[in-house]
């Protein structure tokens, strides 16, 4: 599949399953389906403000980026021990295995001054051709899923419920145990 079939093809699983979307492109402009860069997604979850997810289109893959609202990232913005959020984070991308056959997500703390958490990675496109509706889930339940299931330890850690990394750690541990992910 090229860029153009796997666009039309996700637009297509989008409408038959009736997940909400929106086309965004460069300009801001009305444009045609060649022109989309961007799918906007938005999954109404249990975590403040649901789960966002952007699918970018490049020449030769998809580019998937589920995050956190924006009330979580202003959040994370103000919230002031940063070096802990990060000890978080990295604690999650260290210790639970994303095992999925489509791709390796990681978790981090964009750098753009938005201060969003989010989980991302790429699917080139003869990927998606093997196994499109699975690559469909993947996109549309794995990856806003696994947002959903760090929601409460990243925005417990960031509203200051809980100050002490450390407990929240070894909480990520005692699921890990459990077969969580």
């Amino acid at each position: 599949m090229n860029k153009r079939e796997v666009k039309l093809y996700i637009e297509s699983y989008l409408k038959s399953y009736h997940i909400p979307y929106r086309h965004l492109n460069n300009n801001g402009n009305i444009c045609s389906i060649e022109d989309i860069n961007t799918l906007y997604l938005f999954f109404n979850l249990h975590s403040i403000g649901g789960v966002e997810e952007d699918l970018n289109f490049y020449s030769d893959s998809i580019y998937i980026r589920s995050y956190f609202s924006k009330e979580v990232a202003d959040m994370a913005c103000s919230y002031s021990n940063k070096s802990a959020l990060l000890t978080l984070i990295n604690h999650i991308n260290a210790n639970v295995q994303f095992n999925h056959l489509i791709s390796v997500p990681r978790l981090y703390l964009s750098t753009d001054g938005h201060n969003d958490i989010a989980l991302s990675c790429s699917i080139p496109y003869d990927v998606f051709s093997i196994g499109p509706i699975e690559c469909c889930e993947f996109i549309t339940g794995y990856m806003p899923e696994f947002i959903e299931k760090i929601a409460p330890y990243i925005i417990f850690l960031v509203s200051n419920r809980i100050a002490d990394v450390n407990e929240l750690t070894a909480a990520i541990d005692r699921r890990i145990e459990e077969g969580w992910v």
